[in-house]
């Protein structure tokens, strides 16, 4: 039984900062393939622990193909605020005869699908988001790996809008984000797996908006309390429009006519 051994090394997340791949070769033991999974800039992440730098979820999963274009789910082993660890596949008999191109998607999904010809991607950049404390939720974030050898990069396929809101007796439910000249927000993309860069499917009806959900609300101070949304990277030429709810059903709508650009893999705040 062959396993896969990904290493997530610790960074700290600095914003719209550019860094050269990260990569370190780790030696193969006993029947074990080692594949040593770094990050291309010192802002990848899968989520943000409360210093800033990358860690994982406790039962994270992941999609892996290797060498075919079979979905295969493979778990976590770590814990919560890990920020280096080992996946398994859930099905003990998927582990054998790792070799050849591999291909590793963050989250997994049963409906992410890999394309061999065309060396692509394809998953779905879901509608709703979830908040967390100081970082994006669990699954907020897109990230693609590659390679042939124990020596791979994990790479973001977002950029991220940061939101910074104060207030008092305010309590945020929701935060909606739509694009001033119709642009698609979220549905199906396809992902280039080298490098991580993305577009939309085509589709007669694409979705335009991205809903950040608070579940039971956030309460604001006079402290800002940070809200991300993931993005997939786009220049809103006419700007965007932010519409947040509060808990007694209260809105208020922000709106910009400047153009707005998300990058991949930076952040961009706005108060």
């Amino acid at each position: 039984m062959k396993r896969i051994i990904i290493y997530l090394l610790a960074v700290t997340a600095i914003m719209a900062c550019t860094q050269p791949e990260i990569d370190v070769v780790h030696n193969r033991v006993s029947s074990d393939v080692s594949l040593s999974v770094g990050f291309e800039s010192n802002n990848t992440r899968i989520q943000l622990d409360q210093t800033g730098k990358s860690v994982w979820n406790v039962n994270d999963t992941v999609s892996v193909f290797y060498n075919s274009e079979e979905n295969q789910e493979w778990k976590f082993q770590g814990a919560t605020g890990d920020r280096v660890g080992t996946i398994l596949p859930t099905n003990q008999a998927a582990a054998s005869n790792i070799n050849g191109n591999i291909v590793v998607v963050y989250p997994y999904d049963a409906d992410t699908k890999y394309y061999a010809q065309d060396n692509t991607v394809k998953t779905t950049v879901a509608q709703h988001q979830q908040y967390a404390e100081e970082s994006y939720g669990s699954g907020g974030n897109i990230l693609v790996a590659q390679g042939t050898n124990d020596n791979l990069s994990l790479k973001n396929v977002y950029g991220w809008l940061k939101i910074s809101l104060t207030g008092s007796a305010q309590t945020v439910k929701s935060i909606t984000l739509t694009g001033n000249n119709g642009e698609q927000l979220a549905g199906n993309i396809l992902i280039n797996a080298e490098d991580a860069t993305a577009e939309f499917a085509t589709t007669n009806d694409p979705i335009k908006s991205i809903q950040l959900n608070c579940d039971k609300g956030i309460a604001l101070s006079a402290t800002p309390t940070s809200f991300y949304i993931g993005i997939i990277p786009q220049t809103f030429e006419k700007g965007i429009t932010i519409e947040i709810e509060s808990r007694n059903g209260a809105k208020m709508i922000k709106s910009t006519s400047k153009e707005v650009t998300i990058a991949r893999r930076h952040i961009l705040p706005m108060k």
